[in-house]
């Protein structure tokens, strides 16, 4: 049985960019521990990516904060924890969830037992993604690893964990 770990955006906008979470030095170290101690049969992981036109997309009209502008600085992975994603399949998205992330996982892994989340950011990106994973692969478990994923405010991403739970979505908290 597959053991899958799918990273949502933890890019360098949404850890200390222009929509960086509070205490960035925390989570990466959160982060990077959970990666260090856990071993899956295959990694997957989401860059937020958009163009120049974004501020006039529908999520530039109700977030309006320039992010994630693809090759720039601020869409790069964080640098501490990029190298645990260097033989993982990337998915870019111009929004919050991917079809094609959950598309590319029911399609390359046979046997899929779990999927393990954890990202940036958990009332938004985290959660689209978790719906869409259980909406393309319902018989699949699909856990969140609450440590590792942090929200817009402690209590969007307190709220958030609460959405994942009666969707179906195991959260864990170590």
């Amino acid at each position: 049985m597959r053991h899958v770990l799918v990273v949502i955006d933890v890019q360098n906008d949404f850890v200390s960019g222009s929509l960086g979470i509070h205490d960035p030095e925390v989570y990466i170290d959160t982060l990077e521990a959970y990666l260090k101690k856990n071993t899956f049969d295959s990694i997957y992981y989401t860059m937020d990516t958009h163009d120049q036109d974004y501020m006039h997309s529908m999520e530039g009209a109700y977030l309006p904060v320039c992010h994630c502008e693809k090759y720039s600085e601020g869409w790069l992975l964080e640098k501490r924890i990029e190298p645990y994603l260097k033989s993982a399949k990337k998915i870019e998205k111009t929004t919050f969830g991917s079809l094609d992330l959950a598309n590319a996982i029911k399609e390359n892994e046979e046997g899929l037992y779990d999927i393990t989340v954890v990202g940036l950011v958990s009332d938004i990106c985290v959660i689209s993604n978790c719906v869409i994973l259980k909406t393309v692969l319902p018989n699949v478990r699909v856990r969140v690893i609450e440590s590792c994923c942090q929200g817009t405010t402690n209590e969007a991403h307190t709220s958030a964990m609460v959405v994942l739970n009666s969707l179906q979505v195991e959260v864990v908290y170590d």
